[in-house]
């Protein structure tokens, strides 16, 4: 099937912007961007935009629970900082 030698490709991925981020995340919580605002914007702050930490960042808030479709995402966030302050996340910005 490979007869040959694999060459790999390597592309460049820009950060994803705030926006794009936003628009993820509302999608994946299935809520407003009004209201996952906050969430994003540490989301971001967090990630730089690496598209491949904001998937992780959600899944593993996901998983502890900490958001989902039906809770609230003002109320995660709540949440989510408090937690942050234990495990030594660094939130960005003071609007939090």
């Amino acid at each position: 099937m490979f007869l040959g030698r694999a060459r790999a490709t390597w592309i460049q991925l820009d950060p994803l912007t705030y926006f794009s981020v936003a628009s993820l995340v509302s999608r994946t919580l299935r809520q407003s961007k009004d209201n996952i605002a906050p969430l994003a914007r540490l989301i971001h702050g967090i990630s730089a935009g690496n598209a491949f930490s904001i998937r992780n960042l959600l899944t593993t808030l996901q998983r502890q629970h900490l958001v989902s479709s039906e809770r609230a995402a003002a109320l995660a966030l709540a949440e989510l900082q408090g937690r942050s302050r234990l495990i030594g996340i660094v939130t960005v910005g003071s609007q939090f």
